[in-house]
This record gives structure tokens, C-alpha cells and sequence, in this order.
């Protein structure tokens, strides 16, 4: 496979999960490019052709620091779990990617 993934600017990383032959993105879009209404994102592209295939809209606002474990696939390879990050306090998201929808987002340390 040889390509590029046309992501958002606002895209810390991605976290790819070969067993689904599946890319994930945490992506942040402004509605004006720079500024405006954020909507965020879990896009999920297929290996094959680096095409989107499916959006979990994700509530929180999501980390956009460029760090890769902000985004970690969990070991069931079932989840992806995303950092958000809406000042004053950190949340963690959970989608669940058999059926492409947000289980949870949850403030880090909420049990």
C-alpha cells in the first residue's frame, strides 16, 4: 500500500489497526477552516484505498497536541480511546468500532 491519508490540519495522530485493516484519526474540523463552530471527529479510513468509511462524532473537544498517545487503539482491538481536552479539565472518549458509536465520554479519573 502506497498513498496519502487527506487528513485535518487539527489530526494529532493515527493509530492504525490491521486486524480491521482500518486507519483511526482524531480529527478536529473549524466550520470557517481556522475558526468557527469545531465539530470533532473518530474518522475511520479503509487500508485498501485510504478512503474515509465511517464518523463517531465525539462530544468533547479532542486533544490536538501532535502526540500519538492521544489516540491508542485498546487491546481487544475492539475500542479506540481518545484524550479530550476542554479547559479546565481532561475527559477520555471510548468508541466502539464494531458498531462505529461512542460508548463514553467520561472526566479522566471519573469512576
Amino acid at each position: 500500500m502506497q498513498g496519502l491519508l487527506s487528513l485535518s490540519p487539527h489530526t494529532p495522530a493515527v493509530q492504525p489497526n490491521p486486524a480491521r485493516k482500518e486507519f483511526y484519526a482524531a480529527e478536529s474540523y473549524y466550520s470557517r477552516g481556522v475558526h468557527g463552530d469545531r465539530t470533532d471527529l473518530l474518522t475511520i479510513y479503509d487500508y485498501e484505498n485510504l478512503s474515509p468509511i465511517a464518523e463517531v462524532e465525539i462530544p468533547q473537544k479532542i486533544t490536538i497536541l501532535p502526540l500519538r498517545t492521544y489516540i491508542q487503539l485498546m487491546g481487544d482491538g475492539r475500542h479506540v480511546g481518545i484524550f479530550n481536552m476542554t479547559p479546565p479539565r481532561l475527559s477520555l472518549s471510548w468508541i466502539l468500532l464494531t458498531g462505529r458509536w461512542l460508548v463514553k465520554s467520561r472526566p479522566r479519573g471519573a469512576h
